[in-house]
């Protein structure tokens, strides 16, 4: 098998097609579009599937959040869609999700023109171009930042909880706040790009969806996450409403570990 070396030029005329004889092209605004799409849907289904899953082993919390949903959602014309932004408890509870399930395992950045000096690490300060991988997960799950890290915990991302709390602490897209520093008080976004601001507004959006009108238990073959390496996650989902929960079946929604997401409606 023939390999060649593929630099910016010549993946760019792949993509454009410049070269028609051998590749279809794609227009400039294609290409945008579809990473746009592709950046943002990548994780939303784990993520989502994460906080429905952390909201069912809460159920008075899920019971909360929804109530809160419904009151929010009461009156908007265009339901869910045309709401300006997710309820409080929701929000937190996504965040929260996301802290525990983070869509970017890893961090990675370079040291900048000045140099970056550890406080209380050991040896020189790091030289300009050093490559720093940061853990997020374990970042996510440190007792100095998060007590008790490993319980589900929305409240975590009360504004005044996050005020006491370093930006850097939440990075759940790999993402290092821009506006850290934003007039007024105002908190930092979890989400930076374009991309990752449009994946966290999927990811509201479906969960109120879901909660509005639906209500998540843990279905009877879920198992122990901490005692099983491949656990089989399940959920059980019922309408709210109580004559629409006697005309309907429910079905249980298979939550896949390898793929986080909701697959398979057995009836």
């Amino acid at each position: 098998m023939r390999t060649v070396d593929v630099g910016a030029e010549d993946a760019d005329g792949f993509l454009t097609g410049k070269d028609r004889r051998l590749h279809c092209g794609l227009a400039f605004d294609v290409v945008a579009a579809n990473a746009l799409v592709l950046h943002a849907h990548t994780h939303v289904p784990r993520v989502v599937a994460a906080c429905l899953l952390e909201l069912a082993r809460q159920p008075a919390l899920q019971q909360r959040v929804a109530r809160e949903l419904r009151r929010a959602l009461d009156g908007v014309a265009d339901g869910i869609l045309d709401a300006p932004g997710p309820p409080p408890g929701l929000q937190q509870a996504l965040h929260e999700a996301l802290r525990l399930h983070p869509p970017c395992g890893v961090l990675l950045t370079e040291v900048g023109a000045e140099g970056l000096e550890l406080p209380g690490a050991p040896g020189p300060p790091l030289s300009p171009g050093t490559r720093v991988y940061v853990a997020v997960r374990a970042l996510h799950r440190d007792p100095e930042l998060y007590k008790d890290p490993l319980r589900f915990d929305p409240s975590r991302f009360s504004p005044e909880a996050r005020q006491s709390r370093a930006p850097g602490a939440f990075v759940p897209f790999g993402e290092l706040p821009a506006d850290a520093d934003a007039p007024g008080g105002q908190l930092p976004q979890p989400a930076v790009s374009t991309g990752a601001r449009f994946a966290l507004q999927e990811m509201w959006t479906c969960l109120a969806a879901l909660l509005a009108d639906l209500q998540f238990d843990l279905g009877p073959r879920t198992t122990d996450m901490s005692e099983d390496d491949a656990p089989e996650l399940w959920l059980r989902v019922r309408r709210r409403s109580r004559e629409a929960a006697l005309a309907a079946s429910l079905a249980q929604y298979k939550v896949d570990s390898g793929h986080c997401g909701l697959v398979d409606v057995v009836q």
